[in-house]
């Protein structure tokens, strides 16, 4: 019986545990969508504009981070590519 490999979910590539770089930044990337949704959700039913602007500012925020992991995990922005030629 041949063990067990754990892959990454879009690359295929071997890996995929919790000590993988791309596991974690998957879970995270999961959960700022989730709660870009939710807060989203929430935008819609704020009844106090100070709380509809907070709720949008958050969003906006965490699709900043969002985006930010997706850069990190398709090694795109330039701070990577700087950091893995050194």
């Amino acid at each position: 019986m041949q063990p067990h490999t754990q892959h990454h979910a879009e690359t295929g590539e071997p890996g995929g545990g919790a000590g993988d770089p791309h596991h974690h930044t998957g879970k995270v990337s999961v959960q700022f969508a989730e709660m870009i949704d939710r807060l989203s959700h929430d935008i819609d039913h704020a009844d106090e504009p100070q709380l509809k602007a907070m709720l949008e500012t958050a969003v906006a925020v965490l699709g900043r981070l969002a985006a930010a992991f997706r850069r990190y995990e398709q090694k795109s922005e330039h701070t990577w590519k700087q950091a893995r030629n050194s």
